[in-house]
């Protein structure tokens, strides 16, 4: 999948995902898979409701995450919605 800035994604929608501590469980009943996310996954998965662009999403980590180099942040949500669309968890 190759991103695109302006590009607004979305969970797939048969996925159950609840809030636990500082991170999220995201479970895929059809395909029987379980993933955790850390707090920074936590807050992209938040934001992946169709409505917010990558680059919307990568200025609000900016904001929430001052202390992370904004190329690293850029680096890891690229990297991190690449990994979720390959395994169909985001549309």
């Amino acid at each position: 999948m190759t991103l695109q800035a302006d590009q607004k994604l979305c969970r797939t929608a048969e996925l159950i995902w609840r809030q636990v501590d500082d991170g999220m469980v995201i479970v895929s009943p059809t395909a029987g898979q379980v993933r955790v996310l850390n707090p920074l996954g936590s807050t992209i998965w938040a934001l992946l409701d169709g409505q917010h662009s990558i680059a919307e999403i990568e200025e609000q980590l900016n904001g929430r995450y001052p202390t992370v180099p904004p190329a690293q942040l850029h680096t890891d949500l690229h990297t991190f919605l690449t990994e979720l669309a390959s395994r169909g968890l985001i549309v």
